[in-house]
C-alpha cells in the first residue's frame, strides 16, 4: 500500500510483456498457416508536404524530407554519399508512411533505393533511447524482408531491412559503417 503506483508499474509492465510474447508467437503461427500473407499494397505518394523540414541532402527523393534527428542525419548523409544510390526518403510518421504491420506495427525510418533496384528499408537506433522495442522491430523487419523477396517477380525489386546502432548493436543489427560498407555493394 504504500508503494501502490510503483506496483501498478510492475504489473501492467509484465502484462504488456506477456501480451507482446503471446502476439509475436500467433503471429509466427499465422504466417506459418499463411493466415497472414504479405501483399504489395503500399505506393510512395507524388509528393509529401512535411510538419517539419530536414536540411536538403543530396539524392532525396522528395523536394523536402521531414526532419530527423543528428543520428539520422548522419546515418542518411553516409547513405547520400554512395554512388549506387539512386534515391532516398524519410520515411513518414504513424498512418502517412510506410508501415510493416505485424505483431507490433513498425515504421522504420528509411526507405532506400540502389542502381541494382534494390530497396533497402532501415531503422536507426541511437544510444539516448531505451531501446526495448529493438529486437521486436529487427525481427519483424528481417521477416518482411524475407517474404516481399518472395514476391520479387511481381515487383523486379529486392528487399532488405537494416537496423542500425550509433554503437553497441543488438545482435542481427549493425553499426552505422557496417550498414554503409554492405549498401555499399547492394
Amino acid at each position: 500500500l504504500e508503494r501502490d503506483y510503483a506496483y501498478v508499474k510492475v504489473i501492467k509492465d509484465k502484462i504488456l510483456a506477456l501480451s507482446g510474447e503471446h502476439a509475436a508467437k500467433e503471429f509466427a503461427d499465422w504466417l506459418t498457416i499463411q493466415k497472414v500473407k504479405l501483399q504489395p499494397s503500399f505506393a510512395l505518394p507524388d509528393a509529401i508536404a512535411p510538419s517539419d523540414n530536414a536540411p536538403a541532402i543530396d539524392k532525396s527523393l522528395y523536394v523536402t524530407e521531414a526532419g530527423m534527428n543528428g543520428l539520422e542525419a548522419a546515418v542518411i548523409g553516409g547513405v547520400a554519399g554512395l554512388d549506387n544510390i539512386v534515391w532516398w526518403h524519410r520515411n513518414l510518421e504513424r498512418g502517412k508512411g510506410f508501415a510493416i504491420n505485424g505483431f507490433i506495427h513498425h515504421y522504420p525510418d528509411f526507405i532506400v533505393l540502389t542502381e541494382r533496384k534494390n530497396v533497402v528499408v532501415i531503422e536507426t537506433k541511437g544510444d539516448d533511447r531505451d531501446n526495448s522495442d529493438s529486437k521486436g522491430k529487427l525481427k519483424l523487419g528481417t521477416t518482411w524482408a524475407d517474404k516481399a523477396n518472395q514476391l520479387t517477380h511481381q515487383t523486379g525489386l529486392t528487399y532488405y531491412y537494416m537496423m542500425v546502432f550509433d554503437s553497441n548493436p543488438i545482435e542481427g543489427a549493425l553499426t552505422v559503417a557496417d550498414m554503409l560498407k554492405l549498401l555499399r555493394n547492394l
